[in-house]
């Protein structure tokens, strides 16, 4: 989505995480970024603070951006409205093992699992 906008879009927090483990594997996200968006996407990571008012206008402009591109509304499992996704009662900080996650990518690729 990123790739079509023309402006700063922000992150559910999967699709954040995902993005980070994405980034996790230097080389193949940048090839991938330049093929298919001519561009690398980088971000600063989510610090927890949710009373950020730009930040939820933001997002709720990425969740409009989503259904005019997808021409449904976004799966709210993935893409929480606002008031649920900066809600600090819900806010779920999990530490990912990079480097673990690297490796087993890797073997998959290999075929090795």
């Amino acid at each position: 989505m990123q790739g079509l906008a023309n402006t700063y879009l922000y992150p559910s927090e999967p699709i954040d995480k995902v993005w980070c483990i994405h980034m996790a594997h230097g080389k193949n996200y940048i090839d991938f970024c330049m093929k298919v968006c001519t561009r690398v996407f980088y971000h600063g990571v989510f610090t927890g603070n949710t009373s950020g008012g730009e930040d939820q206008s933001i997002y709720n402009m990425t969740l409009i951006f989503y259904q005019q591109i997808y021409l449904i509304p976004p799966p709210s499992m993935i893409w929480p409205p606002a008031a649920v996704r900066f809600d600090v009662n819900n806010f779920r900080h999990t530490n990912i093992n990079l480097i673990r996650v690297s490796g087993l990518w890797t073997r998959m690729q290999q075929g090795l699992i």
